[in-house]
């Protein structure tokens, strides 16, 4: 007895293509969409990155104190002082370094209105630190009275010092916003009329505060 036969089912290409072929066309449309939404975007990314770095370069240096002032009087003193621009009107700390300054002579370092060549530096910030609590004055003396050995800061070999003070655009009734004013050197109150070493470094503050 013949085996009944069962005839196959024949499948079309058609069928065969339709239902275990995914056509391709569409992916890579999506694949060059997305690289041209990426491309957008990185270059709206890199515009943005510079457009931030364009502003921090040309931002205003000037809300930052700056500058180097020097000054030179006979024998060799030398005092320079940093920063010497924009300073904050409320408060800002400044370097004083000197050289050349006779060490049996005491000094006070001091904003000041910018004194008459000649004339007592007059009116100063700090006053007559004899107790040196004063921040906005410094005393500097290799030779203080017996009170003020543990007040002074003494010379360095050479004559040479280097002090940080605190000033404000105010000195009593003065605003230095308006009048010139000076990091000045004096002789301290053991030998206020010496003039020799009277030393004076313009100093400005940011106007409008």
């Amino acid at each position: 007895m013949t085996p009944t036969q069962i005839p196959m089912q024949r499948r079309h290409d058609s069928d065969a293509v339709s239902s275990d072929i995914t056509p391709t066309w569409p992916t890579v449309r999506s694949m060059v969409a997305i690289r041209r939404i990426m491309g957008m975007r990185a270059r709206v990314t890199g515009a943005a990155v510079a457009a931030v770095l364009c502003a921090a370069i040309t931002s205003p240096a000037l809300a930052e104190p700056a500058g180097v002032g020097r000054a030179q009087g006979n024998d060799g003193l030398r005092l320079t002082v940093s920063p010497v621009r924009g300073l904050s009107p409320q408060g800002a700390t400044v370097r004083v370094r000197g050289a050349g300054f006779d060490r049996s002579v005491g000094i006070y370092v001091a904003l000041c209105v910018t004194p008459v060549p000649g004339q007592r530096p007059s009116p100063c910030g700090g006053g007559v630190n004899m107790s040196a609590s004063d921040p906005s004055s410094a005393w500097v003396s290799s030779t203080p009275p017996p009170y003020g050995r543990s007040l002074a800061i003494p010379y360095r070999a050479g004559g040479r010092f280097d002090v940080r003070i605190t000033v404000s655009s105010v000195i009593g009734d003065v605003d230095c916003r308006r009048t010139s004013c000076s990091i000045v050197t004096r002789a301290d109150h053991t030998r206020s009329g010496d003039r020799r070493f009277d030393l004076a470094v313009p100093v400005t503050f940011e106007a409008g505060q």
